[in-house]
């Protein structure tokens, strides 16, 4: 029996923060980074930037875990 592997971004690509990768390993969900960052002074009122949730949202039984790899500077 061979287990599929995948290994994708929801976030973070090409930019500083935001970063949110997902890691599929047969039926399993391993989240890695929150996939949030602190606006700059040109989004006044916004207090977090997020990722795109919509994917983890719809597979939310399958997530076994979530990876933080460092905290905020």
């Amino acid at each position: 029996m061979t287990e599929t592997v995948r290994i994708f971004a929801l976030g973070g690509l090409d930019e500083d923060g935001k970063n949110l990768y997902v890691l599929e390993a047969g039926n399993d969900i391993f989240i890695i980074e929150a996939g949030a960052k602190y606006p700059d002074s040109s989004k006044p009122g916004i207090d977090f930037i997020i990722a795109n949730y919509d994917y983890l949202l719809k597979n939310k039984d399958r997530v076994r875990a979530y990876i933080i790899t460092h905290g905020p500077r």
